[in-house]
Protein backbone atom coordinates (compact mmCIF):
# COMPACT_ATOMS: atom_id res chain seq x y z
CA UNK A 1 0.00 0.00 0.00
CA UNK A 2 1.39 3.52 -1.35
CA UNK A 3 0.85 6.36 1.22
CA UNK A 4 -1.12 9.70 0.36
CA UNK A 5 2.57 11.27 -0.28
CA UNK A 6 2.77 8.77 -2.71
CA UNK A 7 5.87 7.21 -0.91
CA UNK A 8 5.80 3.57 0.00
CA UNK A 9 5.29 2.89 4.64
CA UNK A 10 8.10 1.54 5.92
CA UNK A 11 7.62 -1.92 7.50
CA UNK A 12 7.90 -2.48 11.24
CA UNK A 13 10.58 -5.01 11.70
CA UNK A 14 10.26 -6.90 14.93
CA UNK A 15 13.99 -7.41 15.68
CA UNK A 16 16.27 -3.89 15.16
CA UNK A 17 18.79 -2.60 16.60
CA UNK A 18 19.68 1.33 18.87
CA UNK A 19 22.47 3.03 18.85
CA UNK A 20 23.45 3.55 22.28
CA UNK A 21 26.39 5.56 23.99
CA UNK A 22 29.12 6.23 21.36
CA UNK A 23 27.08 5.02 18.38
CA UNK A 24 27.39 1.02 19.88
CA UNK A 25 24.31 -1.04 18.52
CA UNK A 26 22.83 -3.35 20.60
CA UNK A 27 19.71 -5.06 19.58
CA UNK A 28 16.03 -4.56 20.33
CA UNK A 29 13.34 -7.11 20.33
CA UNK A 30 9.85 -6.73 19.91
CA UNK A 31 8.01 -8.34 22.57
CA UNK A 32 5.19 -10.74 21.32
CA UNK A 33 2.94 -10.08 23.80
CA UNK A 34 2.91 -6.41 24.47
CA UNK A 35 4.32 -5.19 20.82
CA UNK A 36 6.82 -2.98 23.12
CA UNK A 37 10.57 -3.38 21.89
CA UNK A 38 13.52 -3.55 24.88
CA UNK A 39 16.94 -4.37 24.63
CA UNK A 40 17.26 -8.46 23.94
CA UNK A 41 20.75 -7.96 26.01
CA UNK A 42 20.96 -7.79 29.38
CA UNK A 43 22.67 -4.81 30.86
CA UNK A 44 25.54 -6.23 33.16
CA UNK A 45 25.99 -4.28 36.51
CA UNK A 46 28.72 -4.24 38.74
CA UNK A 47 28.17 -3.53 42.76
CA UNK A 48 31.03 -2.11 44.61
CA UNK A 49 30.66 -0.73 48.11
CA UNK A 50 32.36 -1.28 51.63
CA UNK A 51 29.56 -2.51 53.02
CA UNK A 52 28.61 -5.84 52.45
CA UNK A 53 25.25 -5.35 53.47
CA UNK A 54 24.69 -2.43 50.98
CA UNK A 55 25.90 -4.67 48.17
CA UNK A 56 23.57 -7.49 49.25
CA UNK A 57 20.14 -5.08 49.53
CA UNK A 58 21.31 -3.35 46.24
CA UNK A 59 21.81 -6.61 44.22
CA UNK A 60 18.67 -8.27 45.55
CA UNK A 61 16.46 -4.76 44.53
CA UNK A 62 18.34 -5.05 40.93
CA UNK A 63 17.67 -8.95 40.45
CA UNK A 64 13.71 -8.02 40.41
CA UNK A 65 14.39 -5.34 37.94
CA UNK A 66 14.26 -6.52 34.22
CA UNK A 67 16.70 -6.28 31.64
CA UNK A 68 19.31 -5.78 34.56
CA UNK A 69 22.25 -8.56 35.57
CA UNK A 70 24.38 -8.08 38.59
CA UNK A 71 27.51 -9.43 37.08
CA UNK A 72 29.79 -8.97 40.15
CA UNK A 73 29.59 -7.41 43.67
CA UNK A 74 33.08 -6.25 45.53
CA UNK A 75 34.14 -4.17 48.05
CA UNK A 76 37.04 -2.45 46.14
CA UNK A 77 36.95 -1.81 42.25
CA UNK A 78 40.43 -3.29 42.11
CA UNK A 79 38.08 -6.48 42.75
CA UNK A 80 36.08 -6.19 40.08
CA UNK A 81 38.73 -6.77 37.63
CA UNK A 82 38.90 -10.74 38.08
CA UNK A 83 34.98 -10.94 38.69
CA UNK A 84 33.95 -9.36 35.54
CA UNK A 85 35.34 -11.39 32.77
CA UNK A 86 33.34 -11.17 29.68
CA UNK A 87 30.69 -7.76 29.61
CA UNK A 88 30.34 -4.90 31.92
CA UNK A 89 28.30 -1.87 30.82
CA UNK A 90 27.41 -0.01 34.46
CA UNK A 91 29.32 -0.10 37.60
CA UNK A 92 27.12 1.44 40.70
CA UNK A 93 29.86 2.04 43.19
CA UNK A 94 29.79 4.28 46.64
CA UNK A 95 31.93 7.47 46.53
CA UNK A 96 34.59 6.67 48.51
CA UNK A 97 35.75 3.41 47.12
CA UNK A 98 35.74 5.78 43.41
CA UNK A 99 38.89 8.40 45.07
CA UNK A 100 42.17 7.99 46.85
CA UNK A 101 43.57 4.33 45.51
CA UNK A 102 40.38 3.83 44.06
CA UNK A 103 40.65 6.18 41.41
CA UNK A 104 43.37 4.40 39.66
CA UNK A 105 41.28 1.18 39.97
CA UNK A 106 38.15 3.04 37.91
CA UNK A 107 40.98 4.39 35.26
CA UNK A 108 42.05 0.70 34.77
CA UNK A 109 38.27 -0.59 34.40
CA UNK A 110 37.69 2.45 32.04
CA UNK A 111 40.76 1.64 29.60
CA UNK A 112 39.36 -2.05 29.70
CA UNK A 113 35.62 -1.19 29.55
CA UNK A 114 35.92 1.68 27.24
CA UNK A 115 31.72 1.78 27.16
CA UNK A 116 31.05 1.49 30.88
CA UNK A 117 28.83 3.78 32.57
CA UNK A 118 29.83 4.77 36.35
CA UNK A 119 26.69 5.95 38.72
CA UNK A 120 28.12 6.81 41.66
CA UNK A 121 26.39 6.02 45.17
CA UNK A 122 26.96 8.27 48.37
CA UNK A 123 25.81 8.26 52.04
CA UNK A 124 24.01 11.82 51.82
CA UNK A 125 22.27 13.80 49.48
CA UNK A 126 24.35 16.85 50.15
CA UNK A 127 25.54 18.94 46.79
CA UNK A 128 29.05 17.96 47.38
CA UNK A 129 28.55 14.79 46.57
CA UNK A 130 27.16 15.13 43.38
CA UNK A 131 29.92 17.71 42.41
CA UNK A 132 32.28 14.85 43.72
CA UNK A 133 30.86 12.23 41.44
CA UNK A 134 30.98 14.89 38.26
CA UNK A 135 34.48 15.55 39.27
CA UNK A 136 34.77 11.12 38.71
CA UNK A 137 33.04 12.03 35.36
CA UNK A 138 30.29 9.94 36.93
CA UNK A 139 27.10 9.30 34.67
CA UNK A 140 24.51 9.60 37.39
CA UNK A 141 24.83 10.02 41.09
CA UNK A 142 22.18 8.95 43.39
CA UNK A 143 22.19 9.00 47.55
CA UNK A 144 21.90 5.81 49.41
CA UNK A 145 18.85 6.99 51.26
CA UNK A 146 17.12 7.38 47.53
CA UNK A 147 18.27 4.35 45.80
CA UNK A 148 14.73 2.23 45.78
CA UNK A 149 13.14 5.51 43.98
CA UNK A 150 15.80 6.49 41.87
CA UNK A 151 18.91 3.66 40.56
CA UNK A 152 16.53 1.97 38.28
CA UNK A 153 15.87 5.51 36.42
CA UNK A 154 19.29 6.48 36.36
CA UNK A 155 20.22 2.89 35.31
CA UNK A 156 18.03 3.16 32.41
CA UNK A 157 19.09 6.73 31.35
CA UNK A 158 22.74 6.25 31.12
CA UNK A 159 21.84 3.20 29.34
CA UNK A 160 19.34 4.54 26.95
Amino acid sequence: MIAESGERPIPRASRTTYAGRQGVARPLERDARTGRMHMSKKVAVALVDPSPSIREAVASYLKAVEGIEVVGQAARLADLESLCQGQLDVIVADLQTCTGPGHGDLQALRKRFPLMHLIVITSDGEREYEIAAKNLAADAWVPKARIASELEQALRKVTA
